[in-house]
């Protein structure tokens, strides 16, 4: 007599075996599955570490973003403070200024009455001139001749 296992025609035989291959395709399928999130349980730690590394980058990249902002901050402050004495500096020149235009002034005031005397001066040169002539034509008009 033949064993029921293996009689092909036995319905229950048929069916195990079918239930067996089936759950052989699910282990399959688990280990395809397990395999995958293995797969992607090891590249989420490998983008971990590198986020990590990159966030640790940004993190040096922050601190001498603010010790540059702090440099800069003092250097505001100074130019500020050079702003400051330029603005000192430029209202004394305005006061200069003022006193230059005082002083032009009184030059062109000085200029004038210059002006004046040289005209003055011209008139009674020419006036000397002319009687200065007239003596010197009396004087040799005078003179014995040799």
């Amino acid at each position: 007599m033949t064993s029921p296992e293996r009689t092909p025609a036995d319905p229950s035989q048929r069916l195990y075996r079918q239930l067996r291959h089936d759950v052989d395709d699910v282990y399959d399928l688990l280990g395809d599955v397990d395999r995958k999130v293995t797969t992607l349980a090891a590249t989420q730690k490998q983008h971990s570490r590198r986020l990590e590394e990159v966030q640790r980058t940004l993190d040096r990249h922050e601190t001498r973003f603010d010790e540059v902002g702090r440099r800069f901050d003092g250097l505001d402050r100074r130019f500020e403070a050079v702003d400051a004495r330029f603005d000192g500096v430029d209202a004394r020149f305005d006061g200069v200024d003022a006193k230059f235009d005082g002083v032009d002034a009184r030059f062109d005031a000085v200029g004038t009455r210059f002006d004046v005397m040289e005209e003055r001066v011209e008139g009674r040169l020419d006036v000397h001139g002319a009687q200065l002539a007239e003596i010197l034509q009396i004087l040799r008009a005078g003179r014995p001749t040799d």
